[in-house]
């Protein structure tokens, strides 16, 4: 089978041994200039690319992108680490139409491409705490995303296709995941 290769279940991280160390560190004594906050980063990359610990990796490489910037909420840092160091995986920014006819133009987005075929997997949706849609809730704007990455899927023949969605509003992210388990 061709899409044999995305399985969801099939990676299970091992757990940090440097990243608790480092947050408390940054907790007790945070930095208060640009030059000290990547000092410190590069720091903690410099240990982590000694070791073979691929949390500890993307939280240096994470922390090095986002704590200088974290102030202006940006959160590009955080997804691009995860899904850049997975070449099955493409991430596209803002505003890409889910299908070319779509109204639906998520603010994140995963994808994978199959012998020339996309198969989007993730989607995400970034509101500030203060901006609040008036017209459809985010919730269900994802939710009909996912629906509509979904049936893509089993257009597209995917064997027990799973979609993922993000929404994060102010400081609060949460996950969803679609897929029919019990037909």
């Amino acid at each position: 089978m061709v899409i044999s290769d995305i399985n969801f279940n099939c990676y299970r991280p091992q757990n940090p041994t440097k990243s608790h160390v480092w947050c408390l560190e940054i907790a007790e004594n945070p930095p208060d200039d640009l030059k000290s906050t990547l000092k410190l980063c590069t720091d903690f990359l410099i240990q982590a690319t000694e070791q073979d610990n691929e949390v500890d990796l993307h939280m240096a490489h994470t922390l090095i992108q986002l704590l200088p910037v974290f102030v202006a909420g940006s959160h590009a840092p955080i997804l691009q680490s995860i899904y850049s160091t997975e070449k099955k995986f493409t991430v596209q920014w803002a505003n890409g139409a889910l299908k070319e006819d779509s109204v639906f133009k998520p603010d994140f987005q995963v994808f994978s491409r199959i012998i020339n075929i996309r198969c989007i997997v993730i989607v995400a949706e970034f509101k500030p705490k203060s901006r609040n849609s008036a017209v459809e809730s985010d919730l269900i704007k994802l939710g009909k995303q996912m629906k509509l990455m979904y049936n893509e899927l089993v257009e597209k023949r995917v064997p027990t296709p799973t979609v993922c969605g993000l929404l994060c509003q102010g400081e609060n992210l949460a996950t969803y995941v679609m897929d029919m388990s019990f037909p």
